[in-house]
């Protein structure tokens, strides 16, 4: 699924997204001058509106630009991890 920043924190806001576990990995970092990568795996498990998504292995990757010298979240992608085999 796909959030605008307003759709998402909404979403939390009016209770129907709930992280019920997010346990980030080790978080590597990129650091071009203003500019910030992040990436890393999470063990995740959320509930959105009726739904429960159980607990799973995800990928992350988070794009932040310094902004009059604070560092802000621009972007933000997470991808489960699924095994082939």
């Amino acid at each position: 699924m796909t959030f605008s920043k307003d759709q998402y924190l909404g979403a939390i806001a009016a209770g129907m997204l709930t992280y019920n576990a997010w346990d980030p990995l080790q978080i590597e970092v990129r650091l071009y001058e203003n500019v910030a990568a992040l990436r890393y795996q999470s063990s995740m498990e959320v509930t959105f509106g009726p739904r429960h998504i159980p607990r799973a292995q995800y990928w992350h990757t988070d794009l932040y630009e310094k902004r009059g010298g604070t560092w802000q979240v621009v972007w933000s992608q997470a991808t489960e991890v699924r095994l082939i085999g």
